[in-house]
């Protein structure tokens, strides 16, 4: 089990519900405090839990640039043109297509269960892409925007596409792979908004770093993302319906996936 080692380690991977930055370079109006903006989550970001042992990654955006909270943290590999914003007590990242994040290898980021948890505030994609990159561990899994503001998880070469859209402003989203059910699910705002049966698992071996904001493959990276992050974390584990919705700072979320029919859980 990971501790913090200092207690304002613990603070910054939660930030505040002061007033975010706002960017002006934006044409959909996003920015605003992380968990703003019409039809988000709610006005706080996600609390990183640093004794949660099945956390593998916390990253918190603020000095220096990028920062694994977790003790000790995962070493960078690159870290450039991430442009921080901050007001007060709050800081975001910002990225702008040429930015660049990316962690050494570690066997910390093979699970056999998964939960990816961050909030997106996504910009428009660079010119030619029809998918920009939120995070990618080569080969095992990734999650990503689409042009048409749906959010994609995939583990191996299996996917799934949410059925909600997420446009300007801050947004939780949410990628979980269960192991007993060899089920992989995405969430935007809290509610299940995909699943898709995953046989086999999350692959292993293979490629071992993890980029941020971009996949990289053979020393290149692609599909880079243009926009903001904040409050990004890895977890070994599925973290269950009530966990992803409370993250999302909800007090209800649906946790019916789309195609079981019937009546669907709470809003």
């Amino acid at each position: 089990m990971r501790i913090a080692c200092l207690v304002w380690l613990i603070a910054g991977c939660g930030f505040t519900s002061q007033e975010g930055p706002v960017d002006p370079a934006d044409d959909d109006g996003a920015g605003g405090a992380p968990g703003g903006g019409s039809g988000g989550s709610g006005t706080t970001a996600s609390q990183c839990d640093v004794t949660d042992a099945s956390l593998r990654l916390c990253l918190t955006f603020d000095t220096p640039t990028v920062q694994d909270l977790l003790e000790p943290p995962h070493a960078l590999a690159d870290n450039t043109g991430i442009q921080i914003l901050r007001i007060l007590a709050n800081a975001t990242a910002k990225l702008d297509g040429r930015s660049h994040i990316r962690f050494m290898p570690s066997g910390d980021f093979d699970a056999p269960e998964l939960t990816l948890d961050l909030l997106i505030d996504p910009g428009k994609l660079m010119k030619d892409q029809n998918s920009a990159t939120l995070i990618d561990h080569d080969q095992h899994y990734f999650a990503a925007y689409q042009d048409d503001g749906h959010i994609q998880c995939g583990i191996g070469d299996k996917e799934v596409t949410s059925e909600a859209t997420v446009s300007g402003g801050w947004h939780h989203i949410a990628c979980r792979y269960e192991a007993a059910r060899h089920e992989l699910r995405v969430y935007v705002d809290g509610s299940v908004s995909g699943c898709t049966d995953v046989s086999g698992g999350i692959p292993a071996g293979g490629p071992g770093e993890l980029a941020i904001g971009a996949s990289y493959n053979a020393s290149t990276y692609q599909n880079s993302y243009v926009g903001s992050l904040d409050s990004m974390h890895v977890y070994g584990r599925a973290l269950s319906d009530a966990e992803l919705c409370s993250a999302a700072q909800k007090t209800s979320c649906n946790t019916r996936c789309p195609d079981q029919g019937g009546p669907r859980g709470p809003q």
